[in-house]
């Protein structure tokens, strides 16, 4: 609130009041003038939904802020839950991270410059599912042939292929039979970062023997795992595609003893060498969490 008071010398009302000189000046003072600064006023934050998994998500609160004096705002936030979502703030851009499956109200403060504030909230909930940036997405939609040859230049991410007794099939990809001999495809991708909370899933049918099917990474190294090394439940025999899931390849690694660098993956790709063994591989993915 500021106070002003109106002083100003009427030397120019001479002519007006038809005085002949000014030896006399007339000094008018004016009450006091009271101007109230506003306190910053906030339009409803609708609420937010997040998926379990999930990069973090950005909004510009500045949309649901007005001050009738364009004064400087400042923001702070808090989460009542950080276990479920935790928020941040850079300015007025507010950042959501989602972190579990749950609910969580998130507490608005706006302050302007002159000391005027108000509060809000926000309403997040977290559900169970996938929002995820992909690094590398191969789902093999080509005609039927020969895998080189029907897959070059189909996925802009991949520079080379290897492959050998693999084809193209309904589009996924099939690997084998093989007669005891390696059978497999090798995709060699521009180099790719996918250190932030990596997740590899794809989808696969007639696996009959989990240890029987090799996964290949270039991370870092060269190297090969087994499908049954990914510790996850593996439905065998089935014709029906399934879909397996590794939220966290970095900790598979480190299980494993590989010293897997995953800020500079250059391939991926699956193979088997057991004799008469085939299987279809499909919706190769590469998630990161930005």
């Amino acid at each position: 609130m500021k106070k002003i008071i109106g002083k100003i010398t009427l030397m120019g009302l001479i002519l007006i009041l038809g005085f002949s000189s000014c030896e006399n000046p007339i000094e008018v003072e004016f009450p006091e003038v009271l101007i109230i600064n506003q306190a910053p006023q906030v339009t409803p934050i609708s609420s937010k939904t997040l998926k379990e998994i999930s990069g973090p998500k950005t909004f510009d609160l500045s949309t649901n802020v007005n001050d009738q004096e364009n004064d400087a705002l400042s923001f702070v936030v808090n989460s009542s839950d950080p276990g479920v979502v935790e928020a941040s703030i850079n300015g007025s851009i507010l950042t959501l991270r989602s972190v579990s499956i749950g609910t969580a109200v998130i507490s608005v403060d706006v302050t302007d410059s002159n000391g005027n504030a108000v509060s809000t909230t926000i309403g997040v909930s977290v559900e169970e599912g996938v929002d995820l940036v992909y690094a590398l997405e191969i789902n093999f939609d080509v005609p039927d042939g020969g895998f080189t040859e029907q897959m070059q230049g189909a996925v802009e991410e991949v520079n080379d292929i290897y492959s050998e007794g693999s084809f193209i099939s309904s589009g996924s990809a099939l690997i084998g039979p093989s007669s005891g001999d390696w059978v497999g495809i090798e995709l060699f991708t521009q180099e790719l970062d996918i250190s932030n909370q990596p997740r590899f899933e794809f989808s696969y049918a007639n696996v009959n023997d989990a240890t029987n099917v090799n996964i290949f990474f270039g991370a870092g190294e060269e190297f090969s795992i087994t499908m049954a090394d990914l510790g996850e439940d593996v439905v065998l025999g089935n014709p029906g595609f399934n879909t397996i899931v590794v939220e966290d390849l970095q900790a598979v690694f480190d299980d494993l003893d590989i010293e897997a660098d995953l800020s500079a993956v250059f391939a991926i790709g699956f193979n088997t060498e057991a004799s008469g063994n085939s299987f279809n591989v499909d919706d190769v993915r590469l998630g990161i969490k930005e």
